[in-house]
């Protein structure tokens, strides 16, 4: 049953329904404490009298509490309480991101700026172990400012070193991440759990160590760029699912690799950001592709369109430079 305005929840005094979902409902609350208004999710009756289910509830909102970060939603608390549990979030006003879609095309500068919002927001949880499993435009909020808020992340693994930006599969039914000082490479199923890593073997050649940066459209290869134990960048590979191997294909230094869309071609960025780099994987042909950046670009921070016609890169001269490399 819906919680009327005014009804009291724990220290907060509920204002309105402003959604519900599969796990529950949410509410627009009034924290008189701190004289602030906040977000309250209440667990569905259902699930609130499965023990099994209220843990896993408690120990992802703590889990995502502990991250800080300005493109990620805040949890300040879990609360259970005579039969009822429920966890407060800052309340953010404005809209989602569905509306602004559906609104027609955005504006090119708009649209890379909520790319790279939702890119930074997504790293920083992938960093923690932290995965978005329902990543969409409904569960991205957009404030009045242009300012992106994620929600609804889910903890599903945790490596004992901590998990380093993990690699989503195609499918999205699992992720690869390195850990253990980036020389260890562990897979975990993405599912309604928390989920034990596994370690996969065969990620070091030549004493240089491979960490996956993207995974190819067919699921079955993975490529990143390989580093020597002391951590610095030696080398571009490839990771073979199937065998187990790792295998060179590129000397070049660089900290970010992308598999073009749908092909067999990687693509990155090297001579500090100053060339683009196209690698045929099956002939090991080395292209030098001439864009005459207008300014170096990050090694590790561009995108590629899905229809592969366009690259999304940020300059290294100034974090706010966003450029567009588009093939003819």
């Amino acid at each position: 049953m819906a919680l009327a305005p005014g009804t009291r929840l724990g220290n907060y005094e509920i204002v309105a329904a402003v959604g519900a979902g599969g796990m529950g409902e949410v509410y627009r609350s009034r924290d008189p404490r701190l004289n602030r208004d906040v977000a309250i999710k209440v667990l569905s009756p259902q699930l609130a009298n499965d023990p099994a289910a209220v843990g896993r509830f408690e120990r992802e909102a703590m889990s995502v509490a502990r991250l800080s970060h300005p493109n990620i939603l805040s949890i300040f608390e879990f609360v259970q309480q005579n039969g009822t549990a429920f966890v407060v979030t800052e309340f953010v006003e404005g809209e989602t991101l569905r509306p602004r879609l559906e609104g027609g095309p955005l504006a090119a500068r708009r649209a890379v700026s909520y790319a790279l919002q939702i890119a930074r927001g997504i790293a920083a949880a992938h960093a923690r172990g932290i995965v978005h499993r329902d990543l969409k435009p409904e569960n991205v909020m957009i404030t009045r400012d242009d300012h992106v808020k994620i929600r609804r992340l889910r903890k599903v693994a945790v490596a004992t070193d901590g998990a380093v930006y993990p690699v989503i599969s195609p499918k999205g039914d699992s992720l690869i991440f390195v850990s253990g000082g980036d020389r260890d490479m562990f897979s975990a199923p993405i599912g309604a759990t928390t989920a034990t890593p596994t370690r996969l073997s065969g990620n070091e050649t030549g004493g240089k160590y491979f960490g996956p940066t993207s995974w190819s459209s067919d699921g079955a290869l993975l490529t990143g760029p390989l580093a020597l134990a002391s951590g610095h960048y030696a080398g571009v590979g490839v990771y073979d699912l199937g065998s187990r191997r790792t295998t060179e294909v590129s000397s070049d230094k660089t900290g970010g690799v992308q598999w073009l869309p749908h092909t067999r071609r990687l693509l990155y960025f090297t001579n500090n950001g100053t060339q683009l780099v196209v690698v045929d994987y099956a002939t090991r042909v080395r292209t030098v592709v001439d864009v005459r950046l207008p300014a170096p670009a990050t090694d590790d921070t561009f995108a590629i369109a899905p229809d592969g016609r366009a690259i999304y890169y940020g300059a290294a001269r100034a974090e706010a430079d966003i450029w567009i490399v588009e093939r003819k």
